[in-house]
């Protein structure tokens, strides 16, 4: 009897495993997220943030990854002691390349990073003395890192954000997004999504300054003295919104619009950070070439990711 209860056991656990395996995803679905996740593969997991990083909200977008090109980390690190900075740049490069063009987007890259670099170096070398003649103590510091927004085939656009600290209170974050169209190998530029003669920085203009004055970001505690309750009846929303190519210079292709980053100071207080607003495609339809398209993809070969607000001070996130 004993040993019936034993055998039925067993044969109810060799039921359960089979029952899992049969739910688990076919062997091409796990490779494809494996390589999505390299594409991310430079962000720190929640749990193991520096303290001296802040915590980073997001919002709902999410990024439309087709699995079709794999993008992999690549990094230039210094420390000079003779100009006293610290360097690390992280940008993508498209692993294996197959054409002369995704072999022109890395090369675009690498020349675009290095050029960071040179101009960071002469910048410390020439600002090794305060502005009062005294010799400068601390160290200057650099750093980028990048969210692959849109990756297919046809196109790649990544959002690099780079984090400078040259001396002052807080550190400086700004944004140099890349749309790389990697069929004809070079960077495209916002007019190129739309039709000849369209008013699209009208379009979106609005469309920003309508969403931004719904959602009124805000931050408290501007230089300790008083709080600063959102964008909206501020002047700088105004100026920074208008329909002009340097004020959406800051764009990117993501999966369910166009993403516009606004620098700092640019619609706000530096307390704001880095600000998004994505602009859908339904909105821009009209005024999209028929050549454009953005088809979704299945859940299962993507993975989320999140757009960041990059807060100005309060490193530590508190």
């Amino acid at each position: 009897m004993k040993y019936h209860i034993q055998t039925c056991g067993l044969l109810i656990i060799v039921l359960i495993v089979l029952t899992l395996n049969s739910c688990s995803p076919p062997e091409e679905t796990r490779l494809t997220e494996t390589n999505i996740t390299r594409v991310e593969a430079n962000q720190v997991p929640a749990n193991t943030q520096e303290e001296s990083k802040p915590a980073l909200p997001a919002s709902e977008e999410k990024a439309y990854l087709s699995g079709d090109v794999e993008i992999v980390d690549t990094q230039i690190e210094e420390n000079n002691d003779r100009f006293a900075y610290e360097l690390k740049l992280t940008y993508p490069q498209i692993a294996n390349p197959k054409t002369l063009q995704e072999r022109k987007f890395n090369s675009h890259m690498q020349e675009m990073m290095k050029s960071n670099a040179k101009g960071f170096n002469k910048f410390c070398a020439k600002n090794m003395k305060y502005p009062n003649g005294t010799e400068r103590k601390g160290d200057f510091s650099l750093s980028t890192t990048y969210k692959v927004l849109y990756a297919s085939k046809e196109l790649l656009s990544i959002n690099i954000t780079q984090e400078s600290f040259t001396g002052y209170l807080n550190s400086d974050w700004s944004t140099m997004p890349i749309t790389y169209d990697l069929k004809r190998g070079s960077e495209l530029e916002l007019a190129d999504l739309f039709k000849p003669k369209a008013k699209f920085l009208d379009v979106i203009s609005s469309y920003c300054l309508n969403e931004l004055k719904r959602r009124n970001p805000g931050c408290g505690g501007i230089d300790g003295t008083g709080s600063w309750n959102g964008v909206v009846g501020n002047p700088e929303i105004l100026e920074g919104t208008l329909p002009k190519a340097e004020n959406y210079s800051g764009w990117n292709l993501a999966r369910s619009g166009i993403q516009i980053t606004f620098g700092e100071y640019q619609i706000g207080p530096g307390c704001l950070g880095l600000i998004t607003v994505v602009v859908p495609y339904d909105h821009l339809r009209e005024i999209l070439r028929e050549a454009v398209r953005f088809k979704p993809v299945p859940p299962t070969c993507y993975t989320a990711v999140l757009i960041t607000r990059l807060p100005y001070f309060n490193r530590t996130g508190a």
